[in-house]
């Protein structure tokens, strides 16, 4: 074979291996981001909501409130409907699907106050309305109403079966009430409560409850919605935000102005820089500054924790300039959802103006205004 032959054969299969290679790294890469998403899907989920028992049934009872009321509350109105029953009940229905008013009196011990109670649940439920509200003589009396609805959500288990995401609002009832009214002892003998408590609204099937949840609740605005954000290397980072009317801004969060009477405040961190916050502070020597460590001298105890703080791994990325570790799920790894709870205590504790000696926090405050004379206010 002659020099030149060999030349164009051997150029032939460069080519042909040069482009190879180019779509073999393309398809590695794709399949690379798939399973990524993959991951970060499943680390992220806590669970699917459980299916509806009874789609048939939850139809039938979201399109007659009587029957609504005779299934799922079978055991509080067992006795015949009279009259003035079914006349109310067909009342009831029209208010909550046209929206008109009426005024219709009933004796004593006939059941009026379990079916309004019963007609909140129908009307939310169903999603005929989404605010309702039960009037009470008295604010004692009222609190009684609203302990009454909350023990059907929590412990009727037909209803919860056939409404699930019920069951993820009692459970919020129960868990925030507990730990908002709960003192927690420190090392040095004193009593404290929480300031601050977030949760993750990240979950779509969810966020809209969440948001309802911290709108209503009894603690006002120390319940806030939470929001993380990974922010990678080439997107703008948190500390070059340019801050608009009414927001809240601190070291890697900030919380938007409000956007609306009845829209909750939320707030929004970069989960990236928190994870290595938190990471760094494990990783501190025991009783060193800044350290964070964790009770008992038995790691059997911290297990399930440890787990989950080392089920995702930073992986160093570079863009715009500067480096970020951004955190990516591990392979065959545990949950992680833990984790995401102690990052979401160490924001937390920052927007109640916790700090670490040595870190720049670089909050971003408005500049003083000076003082503005009357007339100048009068003639603008």
């Amino acid at each position: 074979m002659s020099a030149s032959v060999l030349n164009e054969v051997l150029k032939a299969l460069t080519t042909r291996r040069r482009r190879w290679s180019v779509t073999g790294y393309a398809r590695h890469k794709a399949q690379a981001a798939a399973r990524q998403r993959t991951m970060v899907e499943e680390a992220q989920n806590i669970a699917p909501l459980p299916a509806v028992a009874d789609s048939a049934r939850r139809a039938k009872a979201i399109a007659d409130f009587r029957f609504f009321s005779e299934t799922y509350f079978a055991k509080i109105f067992y006795l015949p409907w009279s009259e003035d029953h079914l006349r109310a009940i067909g009342k009831i229905e029209q208010a909550v699907r046209e929206g008109s008013l009426f005024a219709h009196a009933m004796p004593r011990a006939s059941g009026k106050t379990m079916l309004a109670e019963a007609a909140c649940l129908w009307a939310i439920l169903g999603g005929y309305r989404p605010y309702v509200s039960l009037v009470a003589a008295s604010a004692e009396r009222a609190q009684e109403l609203l302990r009454d609805i909350k023990t059907w959500l929590e412990t009727n288990e037909l209803l919860c079966a056939d409404w699930p995401e019920g069951a993820i609002r009692a459970g919020l009832d129960a868990l925030v009430g507990r730990l908002m009214n709960q003192e927690w002892r420190r090392d040095d003998g004193a009593l404290l409560r929480i300031e601050r408590l977030l949760i993750d609204a990240n979950w779509g099937e969810s966020t809209g409850l969440v948001y309802q949840f911290c709108r209503e609740s009894p603690f006002g605005a120390a319940v806030m919605p939470s929001h993380g954000r990974g922010v990678s290397a080439s997107q703008l980072p948190f500390s070059e935000y340019r801050r608009k009317a009414g927001d809240q801004v601190g070291h890697n969060w900030r919380v938007p102005g409000a956007k609306g009477r009845n829209v909750p405040r939320h707030v929004l961190f970069d989960t990236n820089y928190w994870k290595s916050f938190l990471h760094a502070r494990l990783a501190v020597p025991h009783g060193d500054r800044g350290d964070l460590s964790l009770w008992g001298r038995k790691p059997e105890d911290h297990r399930l924790l440890a787990e989950h703080l080392t089920a995702e791994v930073p992986v160093k990325t570079q863009g715009r300039n500067r480096t970020v570790h951004e955190w990516k799920p591990r392979a065959n790894a545990f949950d992680n959802h833990w984790f995401d709870c102690l990052v979401g205590c160490v924001v937390g504790a920052a927007m109640c103006g916790v700090t670490l000696p040595g870190v720049d926090v670089g909050l971003v405050r408005r500049r003083p205004r000076g003082r503005v004379r009357l007339s100048t206010l009068v003639g603008r």
